[in-house]
């Protein structure tokens, strides 16, 4: 298999995560964190809990890999998860 490269799509480097590459994930992580955490800082207003929520949710999807659909926009599947557990946060 190739090593992932920034510029693969989402879904195949979701498929190189379910096979375990961590180099894709990573690819995922690092297209993903800012945007996931800019977002949680708007609802949390917190830095640190914004930032535990990205990891969060970045742990989530690693553990989560092999249960998520094949063929899944990234993004509109992770935000709404992302969004749910902001508010999660801040209720508790």
């Amino acid at each position: 298999m190739r090593s992932p490269v920034p510029e693969q799509s989402d879904v195949n480097l979701l498929n190189a995560c379910r096979e375990g590459n961590t180099k894709a994930f990573d690819v995922l992580f690092d297209r993903y964190s800012g945007k996931l955490y800019h977002y949680a800082f708007k609802y949390i207003k917190n830095e640190a809990l914004a930032e535990e929520a990205m990891m969060d949710l970045m742990f989530w999807l690693w553990d989560k890999r092999h249960s998520v659909p094949v063929d899944v926009e990234l993004a509109p599947y992770l935000f709404p998860r992302h969004e749910a557990r902001c508010y999660q946060s801040i209720n508790t």
